[in-house]
């Protein structure tokens, strides 16, 4: 099978698209055409990734990906701030007006405008800042000035994310739809002087939230100013980030840690602009002069494809697909350039082999690069399901949580002591009983032991044992073997309250997903 290159006209727009068969050699360059169409200002893809929708001002046109056939357009009355595709890629809301939501049916270009008046119950200020649709339920979450909601369409239910406050930058749900990651502001309020200004712009924090209302995650250690554009990985693992200054960096969704910082992101003096996952271990993103592909595990720069191979001028956009599989590039004098194939490039391994025992081990690290690094390798040994099958669990016996809340009563120092060492070590899934005892009149010492150990999560700490649980999960998603999926539908029939369980069935739900597209 050959690669083939086709050219397609849009409204007068030249489009290239270059599509490679799964052995073309990656290094084949882009094909630039000439260009007769006025630069968009941002691009997105459908959730199947045949539709790409090209934003230029006031209008947005959907393309078919394949053929570049023009299949609908969109006509706002003021310039597109943002657009996102609901899940059955037949319905696009847009925001062109901060205080109003366009809804558009494809291909019939059929618009029902939404005044968002109706949040000046929970938001003085509800002018839009961001926009984004759940990829598996008809939910929106809206970012306003204020705060970010989360909207059911079927159900008329809003729900306003807790413990935040003012929202900057994109949003982003996980692909599972399971996770929502966005930018809110930590800093005081502003006093109108320019020192609070410039505090606030530099305070607002990455954070993942659960769209469930489950336990939040950490706190994304040492994000402060990460602003900009957000993306997940494939499997909802890893969270992108970059910030309005042009930093970037990588962070763990379960630990809250950096898997690579800006300082390995960068070539020298180069201004990064939006990235993303072209697969579950490689990073795509823009930098000043071109575009990188660069491993998660071992930071190393697979490949760079200097913009002066496609085009002259500079880009204007940039989307990738959801999956992974294609690029699209919108360019100041090269229209929009396409491509397939983006996580073909071959990968080193991530270090010398070593053994499963060392691999469990490194599975529990506070550090996120070294647990992330484990995980993968681990997922590529053969004996990796059965060897976790001796050591994760289900978990489903509450009424151990709940007996050893009850010993932090005991009278016998002893008891009370082995009692907290045990709660802390699943301290992560014992919240919501923690909690609840709270709520109860208690002792002022079972009060004080409760809260102690309470209080790392609220601080962003996460055990030893929880992360090496969560870890071992993900083997089990990427080993995605007979034995692997029945251990993880094991896993996923264990209490609903713990995150063990949530991942588990996060983790079935990828590995469903991921056989239905390799089957299209």
């Amino acid at each position: 099978m050959r690669a083939s290159r086709f050219r397609v006209t849009l409204k007068g727009a030249v489009l290239l698209a270059w599509c490679s068969p799964a052995s073309a050699q990656f290094h084949q360059p882009f094909r630039p055409l000439p260009v007769v169409m006025a630069k968009p200002n941002w691009m997105a893809f459908a959730p199947d990734g045949k539709l790409l929708a090209i934003a230029e001002g006031k209008t947005v046109r959907l393309v078919e990906f394949g053929t570049g056939n023009l299949v609908a357009t969109l006509r706002h009355e003021t310039a597109v701030d943002c657009l996102a595709f609901f899940p059955d890629g037949k319905t696009v809301v847009s925001v062109a007006s901060s205080e109003a939501l366009c809804f558009w049916e494809i291909p019939s270009s059929k618009r029902e405008d939404i005044d968002l008046a109706f949040l000046a119950g929970f938001a003085a200020d509800f002018a839009v800042t961001s926009l984004a649709v759940c990829p598996r339920e008809n939910i929106m979450a809206v970012g306003t000035k204020e705060s970010i909601f989360l909207l059911d369409w079927h159900t008329g239910r809003i729900r306003q994310i807790s413990g935040c406050g003012p929202h900057a930058g994109t949003l982003a749900f996980s692909p599972c739809g399971r996770l929502l990651a966005g930018a809110v502001d930590a800093s005081p309020p502003d006093t109108g002087d320019d020192s609070t200004i410039a505090t606030r712009r530099s305070s607002h924090d990455l954070r993942v939230w659960a769209t469930a209302g489950e336990n939040t995650f950490p706190p994304c250690d040492d994000s402060a100013g990460f602003v900009c554009h957000t993306a997940f990985s494939p499997d909802g693992r890893l969270c992108a980030v970059v910030s309005a200054d042009g930093r970037g960096a990588v962070w763990e969704v379960a630990s809250g840690k950096k898997v690579l910082d800006d300082s390995q992101l960068h070539r020298p003096s180069l201004w990064l602009y939006p990235m993303d996952f072209a697969d579950g271990r490689t990073l795509v993103y823009a930098d000043t002069f071109g575009f990188q592909w660069r491993d998660v595990l071992t930071g190393q720069e697979l490949h760079y494809l200097t913009k002066h191979e496609c085009y002259k001028g500079h880009h204007v956009g940039f989307a990738v697909s959801p999956g992974g599989r294609r690029l699209a590039i919108a360019t100041a004098d090269k229209g929009v350039l396409f491509r397939d194939g983006l996580g073909m490039v071959p990968k080193k391994p991530a270090g010398p082999r070593r053994d499963l025992k060392s691999l469990w081990d490194d599975l529990a690290s506070a550090d996120a690069a070294v647990g992330y690094r484990a995980l993968w390798e681990m997922s590529e040994r053969q004996q990796a399901a059965r060897f976790l099958a001796e050591r994760v669990k289900p978990f489903g016996d509450e009424t151990a949580i709940k007996d050893l809340i009850l010993r932090l009563d005991s009278p016998r120092y002893a008891i009370r002591e082995q009692a907290s060492r045990e709660l802390k070590k699943m301290a992560e899934i014992a919240v919501p009983y923690l909690r609840g005892a709270l709520a109860e009149q208690r002792s002022l010492e079972s009060t004080r032991r409760i809260e102690a150990i309470l209080r790392p999560l609220s601080e962003g700490a996460r055990s030893p044992q929880f992360l090496q649980q969560m870890r071992a999960i993900g083997v089990l998603e990427k080993c995605g073997t007979p034995e692997a999926r029945a251990l993880l539908k094991r896993l996923a029939q264990g209490d609903a309250s713990s995150p063990w369980t949530r991942e588990a069935t996060a983790a079935l739900d990828y590995l469903a997903r991921t056989d239905k597209n390799d089957k299209r």
